[in-house]
């Protein structure tokens, strides 16, 4: 769970929720689409390039020069999305997408 943290942490960092919603907000698209759109581009779109900032875990689970996020074991995503919902300040229990809805 602590490299999940770690990647999504990271994640926000780059992608900075307010400034990501506003860019939704301005082209006409809900919460609920910032929500799917960010999900979708983390868990189907994204990989990691091997690299120190990549969690230990991941580079050593899954060897090579690009680690697709898609391809990784249930478990992982689980814990990916997981830490998404959280930092979003929700509970994976009551968010209204399941990891099931990006497969």
């Amino acid at each position: 769970m602590q490299s999940a943290q770690a990647l999504i942490a990271t994640y926000f960092e780059n992608r900075p929720c307010d400034v990501v919603q506003d860019i939704y907000r301005n082209s006409g698209l809900k919460c609920y689409d910032y929500w799917a759109g960010e999900l979708r581009h983390i868990l189907i779109d994204s990989c990691l390039v091997a690299c120190d900032e990549v969690p230990v875990y991941y580079r050593e689970k899954y060897p090579g020069a690009k680690i697709w996020i898609r391809d990784m074991d249930m478990e992982d995503k689980k814990y990916i999305f997981d830490c998404f919902v959280l930092e979003l300040g929700m509970f994976p229990g009551i968010f209204p997408f399941s990891l099931k809805d990006f497969a």
